[in-house]
């Protein structure tokens, strides 16, 4: 090897430039190679990106495009846009590629906000498209309802709206569920993650089905407002999951609301006149699914 420092750059050959027009000189001055007018703009390109390469370099053109085109994404002129990009960047046959972002303001994120951001062959960013909450003012941090408390709140509501309730399937046959008994019910703190702006805190499982993980979320109200919240997911005894959302900026005098409560999976049973080993079998009325039997029936 004679020494000479050699990069490597990925080009698409399918386009007309991207070749490279070599020279051949007498042995004593070497070869001299001339670079295409696209490989240059490509290479100019990324030197201007602060040497990213990779998946970051297209996570980084990913949060300047939002920063530059905030207006265009309904964020106010005076609002200072707040990004948490997915490090894993989505990349298609054509050479197109994605990143997925979801929105932040002071470093806590903005329930189901979320941005995404396109990119053409030629990798340079062609679009956005999200649901963006547009923040018009600054916004109070302070925190009254302790993620505990939340907590209480988010499973005594369940309590009272899950208990004896029955609810319809696709079919609409009945669907009777059975609430959390709370009686002794105490939520014990297991940790908290340290200097985090979203207070993230982890509970024992209690009388849920698993341990109960909280962490405060921007709530939007409406334009342009927001409340701070207590987010989390109980998991009923065998039942379904619930997507909940607790004030955690209410009054003293005011009890915390439940802004945000929704069933994460659904499930159902049905029954069918089927054979239950082959054809030559007389039909049966089964259940499914058929948990422990054999899964062979022929319709």
């Amino acid at each position: 090897m004679d020494g000479t420092e050699r990069t490597t750059e990925q080009v698409d050959l399918r386009h007309p430039d991207a070749y490279v027009v070599t020279q051949v000189a007498p042995a004593a001055a070497g070869l001299e190679v001339q670079v295409s007018p696209f490989l240059q703009a490509l290479r100019k390109r990324r030197q201007g990106s602060a040497g990213l390469v990779g998946e970051g370099f297209f996570v980084q053109q990913a949060l300047d495009f939002l920063r530059s085109n905030s207006g265009q994404a309904g964020l106010e002129d005076t609002q200072l846009p707040e990004f948490e990009p997915d490090p894993h960047v989505v990349s298609l046959s054509s050479g197109a590629r994605a990143v997925h972002l979801r929105q932040e303001y002071k470093g806590i994120r903005v329930f189901q906000a979320a941005a995404m951001v396109r990119f053409g062959p030629q990798e340079e960013a062609i679009g956005s498209t999200g649901q963006i909450v547009a923040v018009g003012a600054d916004l109070d941090t302070t925190v009254r309802v302790s993620a505990a408390a939340a907590l209480l709140v988010a499973a005594s509501y369940l309590s009272r709206t899950t208990t004896g309730e029955t609810e319809r399937d696709m079919f609409g046959n009945p669907i009777p569920t059975v609430g959390v008994d709370l009686t002794g019910f105490k939520p014990v703190q297991l940790l908290v993650v340290p200097n985090d702006p979203q207070q993230t805190t982890v509970f024992e499982r209690g009388v849920f089905a698993e341990p109960v993980t909280t962490s405060l979320v921007w709530m939007p109200l409406a334009r342009g407002q927001m409340h701070l919240a207590w987010e989390m997911t109980l998991s009923l005894p065998r039942q379904r999951r619930y997507l909940m959302v607790v004030d955690a900026q209410a009054e003293e005098a005011n009890a915390p609301r439940v802004l945000y409560s929704q069933p994460l999976d659904y499930g159902l049973t049905a029954r069918g006149n089927v054979h239950p080993q082959d054809g030559g079998t007389p039909r049966e009325v089964v259940s499914f699914p058929r948990i422990g039997r054999p899964s062979g029936c022929r319709i």
